[in-house]
């Protein structure tokens, strides 16, 4: 499966992936903004994950922690070929949900333009 994310925090990096063997395929040593990880996250460890000195990363493994249904869900969500994966499950959210989230966007739309007017108020 993909790569999940880079999680950048106090300037230092945590990786996640679903195998560990995926740091190798990804072929993160080769590059520079991977030299900071402190902590690799997975959900199957499958492998060492070693870091450019060759010292062995710090691992994480959560497959026991995370429920099978949410995996499988998880699974089937990433190979879906519908335009939005989770179309099919959108009559399950309760209304109240959906309404809720709608407000919390406009929400978060109305700051982020207020931002951009009072930036350009003060360079004018």
């Amino acid at each position: 499966m993909q790569k999940l994310r880079l999680v950048k925090q106090y300037g230092r990096n945590i990786e996640l992936h679903i195998n560990s063997s995926d740091w190798a395929i990804h072929h993160h040593l080769g590059y520079p903004n991977y030299n900071n990880v402190i902590l690799n996250i997975e959900s199957n460890h499958n492998a060492t994950v070693k870091d450019k000195g060759g010292n062995s990363l710090r691992t994480l493994e959560l497959k026991s922690r995370i429920p099978k249904l949410l995996l499988e869900r998880y699974k089937m969500l990433m190979e879906s070929s519908q335009f939005i994966p989770c179309e099919a499950q959108l009559q399950q959210v309760n209304e109240l949900t959906i309404a809720n989230w709608k407000q919390k966007l406009v929400a978060e739309r109305f700051i982020k333009k207020s931002a951009k007017i009072l930036a350009i108020s003060k360079r004018n």
